[in-house]
């Protein structure tokens, strides 16, 4: 997961309405378009055309009918993030010397979410979710973890059972072409080797960039091995 920057809202979501405005052609266009073409939790490829993809109401429409069409509440996912996040929307409730609570929303609209909203300013989901990177971690590789106990980064990966094997398929495979981007940036600078050195750096910089698949992995990736402090790669935010 990385975050997404939020865009003007579509012409079509303008003034109230009980319509079903958020699926219409334009503004489905509008977060595909927002989102680089991925799923706003998994970062999986989604499909231009067809039905693979699904309008999400971060808050659900079914406990918030009134943000059906709210556009600062809509995203867009994968079927398969869609269908396991479902009305589910859990909430961090504090108690004066008593540890975070995660509840059940009951329809506030103030209450402070336990899932990450990847266009909340704000929240940067990298301080909330990583990922194994070695590939030598073995099974481990390219899982996806909670960072130092977050509730929000804990809750997230539950709610939406980001570390199943459905999920991690393709994060391992994709930490295979990051490693062997990174082997050749690593001999490459002990050869001296520019050309090499400036490929290798490329290919890193796009396996990082927004419209990247499992970029927010890359990253971690870039991170665990300070690719910015020691072979001059800049790591997105």
């Amino acid at each position: 997961m990385i975050r997404i920057h939020r865009v003007s809202r579509p012409a079509e979501l303008a003034g109230q309405s009980n319509q079903r405005r958020y699926a219409e052609a334009n503004v489905v266009a509008a977060l595909f378009e927002m989102q680089n073409g991925k799923c706003c939790y998994c970062e999986a490829r989604l499909p231009k055309e067809g039905h693979a993809k699904h309008v999400e109401h971060f808050r659900p429409k079914s406990v918030f009918p009134h943000l059906r069409n709210e556009w600062r509440n809509l995203l867009l996912a994968c079927a398969q993030c869609n269908g396991r996040k479902g009305d589910q929307f859990p909430v961090i409730r504090r108690r004066a010397g008593h540890p975070a609570q995660v509840v059940v929303s009951n329809g506030r609209n103030k209450e402070v979410p336990a899932l990450l909203d990847p266009t909340n300013a704000r929240v940067n989901p990298k301080d909330h979710v990583g990922f194994f990177t070695e590939v030598s971690d073995g099974p481990l590789a390219g899982q996806i973890r909670a960072i130092e106990q977050s509730v929000r980064g804990a809750t997230t990966i539950r709610t939406l059972d980001l570390s199943s094997s459905y999920y991690l398929r393709g994060r391992k495979a994709q930490l295979h072409r990051i490693w062997h981007a990174f082997i050749n940036l690593d001999q490459a600078q002990l050869d001296g080797d520019d050309a090499g050195l400036t490929n290798a750096r490329n290919a890193l910089t796009k396996l990082m960039s927004d419209t990247n698949e499992f970029a927010g992995l890359a990253r971690a990736f870039a991170r665990s091995v300070q690719l910015d402090k020691h072979y001059d790669v800049s790591i997105p935010e």
